[in-house]
């Protein structure tokens, strides 16, 4: 099944590799498995997903060093999107 992605897996990818190049792997790349995972997420409760749709909206809006941190979690207390990464717990628990 092919998933394309929409707004906001384009806008995530593009900036985090495209832009900040803060992963290894190629925008076509990022979009499927942003997709997949907003899918997976969703599916799970619509809260869930909209939680970690906010993630990626959040690291998108970051300038280059912000998703640096975002990504590396750095400072571990405060990095930036910490409280929306936050709400994603809350919203999907592991079981």
């Amino acid at each position: 099944m092919v998933i394309e992605p929409g707004p906001t897996c384009i806008a995530f990818c593009a900036k985090v590799v495209g832009e900040c190049e803060a992963f290894a792997f190629d925008e076509s790349a990022c979009r499927r498995g942003c997709e997949e995972n907003l899918a997976a997420e969703g599916a799970k409760s619509e809260a869930c997903g909209d939680a970690v749709e906010v993630v990626f909206q959040c690291a998108t809006d970051l300038e280059c060093q912000g998703v640096y941190d975002w990504r590396d979690r750095v400072p571990l207390d405060g990095y930036p999107c910490r409280s929306t990464v936050q709400d994603v717990d809350v919203a999907c628990p592991r079981t």
